[in-house]
């Protein structure tokens, strides 16, 4: 299941930074317990925007599964790509 959710997270930020048109997003997920994880996310739709926002539009790509609480913490590291 862990493989599975971390796989499903990050297809969902990819495909939704795809959409915003970054072709080559770079989206990295880990977790040691499958409630809590750390993703790294590297896009060139975050040039110019500021942290928080960048943080906002990637956990609004996963906030289904925050609010089913599959995802109890995401931890993110946002980066210019």
């Amino acid at each position: 299941m862990a493989e599975s959710l971390i796989r499903l997270i990050e297809t969902k930020i990819q495909a939704s930074l795809k959409n915003l048109g970054d072709l080559f997003p770079e989206v990295s997920v880990h977790s040691e317990d499958n409630v809590h994880f750390d993703a790294i996310v590297k896009s060139s739709i975050f040039q110019g925007m500021p942290r928080v926002k960048r943080q906002q539009l990637v956990y609004a790509c996963v906030s289904e599964e925050i609010r089913s609480g599959l995802i109890h913490a995401l931890s993110l590291k946002t980066e210019v790509d």
